[in-house]
């Protein structure tokens, strides 16, 4: 089974890193996975300042005290499964105007599994194929929210949230913005993974 871990990894944000650990440990612990790491710190990512190494995020592999392959939005490979891990990944402080605001008030309406069959539909139309495809997708510990009603962005955060198959949520703010956006999965809310010290202290 091949099993892709995307999160907030290889920036040097210990929280995120400390997720990203726990998670690999716990697959690795099962031994029927083949695991890459996703990690977006890469020169791929248009933002990547110059005065670092290309190879920054390879500090993963001290953490993981393993070798997987990190990849980037530039890969292309499907996997059986993605695990989304946590913190502050779905939201929308952005400023569209009234354009946004009558769109989003349209596919608030509408609900999230109308808005990613729409973007499901438009993308095949359009040949427009997604780099790292997936089966199935679950997200752990996933914060959502807020969203202004007016943010370029909450319609591609909307599809994205309905492509989780099984989402825990860490709060319930985020809670509250799947119940608005429509999400008809299966969701629960938890502790961060990160609390789980005895993986990651020593």
């Amino acid at each position: 089974m091949k099993v892709l871990l995307k999160g907030y990894y290889g920036f040097g944000n210990l929280g995120d890193d400390v997720l990203m650990r726990v998670v690999y440990l716990w697959l690795r612990r099962l031994k029927k996975y083949e695991i890459d790491v996703y990690s977006g710190f890469t020169p791929n990512n248009g933002s990547y300042p110059t005065h670092f190494p290309s190879d920054y995020n390879h500090y993963i592999h001290n953490i993981l005290a393993d070798t997987p392959t990190l990849v980037d939005w530039t890969h292309k490979a499907e996997y059986d499964l993605v695990i989304q891990g946590g913190g502050g990944i779905h939201f929308d402080h952005s400023k569209g105007g009234n354009k946004y605001l009558m769109l989003n008030k349209l596919f608030e309406g509408i609900g999230v599994s109308a808005v990613a069959k729409s973007e499901s539909v438009l993308r095949r139309l359009s040949n427009k194929k997604l780099n790292i495809a997936f089966k199935h997708k679950i997200g752990i510990g996933v914060g959502i929210g807020d969203f202004t009603k007016d943010g370029r962005n909450r319609i591609r955060h909307a599809s994205a949230i309905r492509q989780y198959n099984y989402l825990w949520v860490r709060d319930s703010l985020s809670e509250h913005w799947l119940k608005r956006l429509g999400y008809k999965q299966k969701s629960f809310r938890a502790s961060d993974l990160a609390f789980k010290t005895e993986s990651w202290i020593p």
